[in-house]
């Protein structure tokens, strides 16, 4: 068995292209997805892979999709197993640190954790942690934030590299939106958000409680549901002490921008 070690690795303003999907209908009868179990002849280590600026962005398009500043990597490997002891991606806006495994084996289990922060202009700026478990093509997810608001969203995806699916939940308590930016309203808020499906066909729910003031209170309850081409609310309720109003919406993008509002 071989062994291949690298001390440093450097790369300077790397441009990656996308080719954009054939549009031609498929023919051929596609077998399901499934990922091989793989045993790696040679030892990989990489001490340092440094990538000093680069962009993402469609073939044939001049606006980059995503902007890298700086992507720094370390890793080794065994002959089932991929160690990411490092892995740090600067952008313009966001930056991730992560580590974990990944696995050869039957499904490849996988295992991450890592930290965020994003900064964006106009807005406060947030951090939190994130972690993927499970399988590549099945895992399980985590994202949380700590600043400027406490946030958990838990989530599961199914056939990554088939027909995608999720299952997600999320919250978050006492929320104020001026937190996030100085030009949002001053209120508390408390959140749920629910969903399931595909981009086919998916549904949610969101419920969230509102306060204005001591006396104002407002307790809103969203259903949605829809697919890759419209979204549809029915309904959403917005209850008010006593006091309750229905709206029914819906909204297209296939061709142009569409939508409709009803009260109930």
């Amino acid at each position: 068995r071989g062994n291949v070690h690298a001390t440093a690795i450097s790369i300077k303003e790397l441009e990656v292209s996308i080719q954009e999907p054939s549009e031609e209908p498929q023919t051929e009868t596609v077998a399901p997805f499934e990922l091989p179990v793989v045993a790696i002849p040679i030892s990989i280590l990489v001490d340092r892979l440094n990538i000093d600026g680069g962009i993402v962005k469609n073939s044939g398009s001049d606006t980059p999709l995503f902007v890298l500043e700086k992507l720094a990597l370390r890793i080794q490997s065994s002959a089932d197993q991929l160690v990411v002891e490092e892995l740090t991606i600067i952008s313009p806006e966001i930056d991730t640190t992560v580590s974990g495994t990944l696995t050869f084996a039957k499904d490849w289990p996988v295992a991450f954790q890592g930290i965020w922060e994003a900064d964006i202009p106009g807005y406060t700026a947030a951090s939190g942690t994130m972690k993927l478990m499970g399988t590549v093509n099945s895992p399980l997810f985590n994202v949380s934030a700590s600043r400027p608001y406490q946030l958990q969203v838990d989530g599961t995806l199914s056939n990554v590299f088939e027909e995608l699916s999720w299952q997600i939940s999320g919250s978050a308590e006492k929320v104020n939106p001026q937190e996030i930016s100085p030009e949002w309203p001053l209120l508390g808020v408390d959140i749920t958000v629910e969903s399931a499906g595909s981009i086919d066909d998916y549904h949610g729910r969101v419920t969230a409680m509102i306060e204005v003031d001591e006396n104002i209170r407002p307790d809103i309850d969203i259903l949605f549901s829809g697919n890759r081409f419209n979204l549809s609310i029915d309904p959403a309720t917005l209850m008010l002490g006593s006091g309750e109003a229905n709206v029914e919406a819906s909204v297209g993008w296939q061709n142009t921008l569409s939508w409709q509002v009803n009260g109930l």
